[in-house]
């Protein structure tokens, strides 16, 4: 292969995940490339040209080259600390836990297990770049490789929410898999989740290994900011001693109880102390002007694309074509058009709509309520994800969580949220307003 072909897919790798593949890695991407070479019968050339222009290679290509090595209570020390230290402060009152990079989600498991444990109210959410890592994590079945010598003295708060089945599985309780909301996301994307206000713990471990100085700078102040006033972020023990304070901002500092090593946000004597309703606020101020200038932009950047793909791309265009493919019965071509959606981060929920609409359609409802939600958390006031999410939750028997989408849809038709009337079709905000209202009753 040649090595400028190589390189455009190395750097293609760090402009978008900030991941710096290196030499020792190399073997890996060059593995990854022979095996889809063997089974598509095509050229290795070819394969490095699918994977720069299709967005699900390149996640999977992502994926081959970050190890998801974890388990469940991994590093012990911290969940030690946790319990003992920081949990505590927050008796009576309501946690926001987010595990960033959660790969298949032992990480997020152990923080809900032990926070249940301690009686407290706790809302957690997992995020990673990597799809079908989260699909494990929401399939909630995990071997006894996630059970490690390191956690062993936690492994019964695991053991309380679920049981090993015959083969040897660990099965989770949906119940308690459910408590986990999870998002695909790429933590060097311009945007932050909709939830990311407010957090008063994140743990960001086995991240940084992959990342440059840039990339390290750049997403520890983005998550830094999300932080609750004396908010709390957690890296690898490994990774902590190998942080330099240039990266550090200046309202974080670097904290030590006993071995364990962490950053701790503090409030500046000149910054000004908000509560949590105006940081809301400011934050969905900040994502709506982003929204308004990503929709204006939008249909030029589609138009752009258009002149070299020659499909219909405005959105009102790819609403139309994957309804028709629907209906049609051409789940595989509609699940293609859906794909384009995620090429760009102003469209990308947008995308996990499309597919939920089409796993819908094809009665998966298990797949069609994630790719629901997840768009739903992406995308807020974006009513239809609501609406289905709604039909999919009372579906499958879930009417109260049912009623509370179907508020919201309704909420925001209300509003007179008409941004999205490319969906509407020949209904009326008015019309679906009221079929909210009768699933309400």
């Amino acid at each position: 292969m040649e090595s400028k072909i190589f390189l455009n897919l190395t750097e293609k790798i760090l402009l978008e995940t900030g991941i710096v593949v290196e030499k020792i890695q190399y073997s890996t991407v060059q593995k990854f490339i022979l095996e889809k070479s063997r089974l598509k019968n095509i050229t290795e050339e070819e394969v490095v040209k699918n994977i720069l222009s299709d967005r699900a290679e390149f996640e999977q290509l992502v994926g081959a080259v970050t190890i998801n090595e974890t388990y469940f209570f991994r590093e012990e020390k911290q969940f030690l600390f946790l319990k003992d230290v920081l949990f505590p402060k927050f008796y009576g009152k309501k946690i926001k836990i987010w595990s960033a990079a959660c790969s298949t989600g032992e990480e997020a498991f152990s923080l809900l297990a032990l926070a249940l444990e301690m009686g407290l109210d706790a809302e957690i959410y997992a995020t990673d770049i990597d799809f079908t890592a989260l699909e494990k994590l929401k399939n909630g079945v995990f071997t006894k490789n996630s059970f490690r010598i390191d956690g062993k003295m936690f492994h019964p708060l695991i053991e309380k929410h679920g049981k090993f089945d015959g083969e040897g599985k660990f099965i989770f309780d949906r119940d308690f898999v459910s408590r986990i909301k999870t998002v695909n996301y790429n933590l060097m994307s311009r945007e932050l989740p909709s939830f990311a206000f407010d957090v008063d713990l994140v743990f960001l471990r086995n991240v940084f290994i992959y990342f440059g100085e840039d990339s390290r700078v750049k997403v520890f102040n983005k998550i830094a900011s999300t932080l609750s006033e004396e908010g709390c972020l957690f890296f690898s023990m490994n990774e902590v001693g190998c942080i330099s304070d240039g990266i550090v901002p200046d309202f974080m500092m670097r904290q030590r109880e006993d071995s364990v090593f962490y950053f701790k946000r503090i409030c500046r004597k000149e910054e000004k102390k908000e509560n949590s309703e105006n940081k809301k606020e400011k934050t969905e101020n900040k994502n709506q002007l982003l929204r308004q200038r990503s929709r204006k932009s939008v249909h030029r950047e589609f138009l752009e694309k258009k002149q070299c793909r020659n499909e219909g791309i405005l959105m009102a265009e790819i609403n139309e074509k994957i309804l028709r493919l629907v209906n049609e019965g051409k789940f595989d071509e509609a699940e293609k058009t859906a794909l384009l959606l995620s090429e760009d981060v102003s469209t990308k929920a947008f995308s996990y709509f499309y597919h939920g609409y089409i796993h819908y359609n094809l009665d998966d409802r298990q797949k069609a309520e994630s790719l629901f939600e997840t768009c739903r958390l992406l995308k807020p006031d974006f009513w239809p994800a609501h609406f289905f999410h709604g039909l999919v939750l009372k579906d499958i028997g879930k009417d109260e969580n049912a009623k509370k989408s179907f508020f919201k849809c309704r909420e925001l038709l209300q509003n007179g949220s008409d941004d999205y009337s490319f969906f509407l079709d020949s209904f009326s905000p008015a019309y679906i307003a009221s079929i909210c209202e009768k699933f309400l009753t």
